[in-house]
């Protein structure tokens, strides 16, 4: 795995393990995806595309959730980093 990857997996530790709040969470993981994705490889492009696009997809305001029914809330969201999370340690 490469070292990027290793590094996008730790941001999703700490923010499955409390670490990070979702805020801290999405602009790590973004900011990191994007300015070291040419480093990825395919395999692991796939994996961490998802959660880059339910960082992408994530609106605070239930209101506007439920309006458009695109986004997510923040359990979507954690549930999808936790399953990642899971993923890769098996």
């Amino acid at each position: 795995m490469s070292n990027v990857a290793m590094q996008l997996i730790e941001i999703c530790r700490k923010y499955v393990n409390n670490n990070l709040n979702i805020n801290e969470f999405i602009e790590d993981f973004q900011v990191l995806y994007e300015q070291k994705q040419d480093l990825l490889t395919d395999e692991e492009m796939s994996l961490f595309d998802d959660i880059y696009m339910a960082c992408e997809y994530y609106e605070q305001d239930e209101n506007i959730r439920n309006e458009y029914h695109l986004y997510i809330g923040e359990n979507e969201l954690r549930q999808k980093v936790q399953k990642l999370v899971k993923k890769l340690a098996a």
